[in-house]
Order: structure tokens, then sequence, then C-alpha cells
């Protein structure tokens, strides 16, 4: 399905499926954002999610290549901190 501008009607709005990693400090209002990828289908973004949250769970993030990421993630668990994957879409004019 395509969305299109209102603006612009036969220019379809840019859609970007994205998986998103955050932290959840209680002393701040707002969630950290420790990282954020791009997928060009919704399979490999869930597969992305689920991939994850099962490397944040069972400590595998440690690997990842992203050495703020991986310092990121291992401050929040550290401090007790929840941490958030999410899926969703961007839509762009």
């Amino acid at each position: 399905m395509s969305y299109y501008s209102k603006n612009n009607p036969e220019q379809p709005f840019q859609t970007k499926i994205v998986t998103n990693i955050r932290a959840i400090n209680p002393k701040q209002a707002n969630p950290i954002d420790i990282c954020t990828m791009y997928s060009n289908t919704l399979t490999k973004a869930v597969n992305r999610r689920k991939s994850a949250e099962k490397d944040i769970l069972d400590g595998s993030y440690k690997k990842w290549s992203g050495n703020k990421r991986v310092a990121d993630i291992t401050r929040a668990l550290d401090n007790g901190w929840e941490v958030k994957v999410s899926t969703y879409c961007e839509m762009s004019e």
C-alpha cells in the first residue's frame, strides 16, 4: 500500500522500517536512544528486533561491533534501567 502527500499527490511518501533500542532511566523524562537500525522489509525488521531482544537478554550483545552501543546497553543494565527494543514505520515526504 502506498500513501501519497497531500501537497504532491503524485509523489508517494518514503517509508522506512525502523528497529530502535532505548534505555529507560527512571530519573529522566525522555528515554535514552542507544541505536537505530533500518530494514527494507517488515520481516527483516521483526527478525532484527527478536535477535536484538535475545542478545540483550543473554548477554550476546557484548559481541556486537559497535562499542558505543555495547557500552550504552551495559551501563543501562548495570544501573537497573529497562532496555526496550521496538519496531515501527517512519514516513516522510
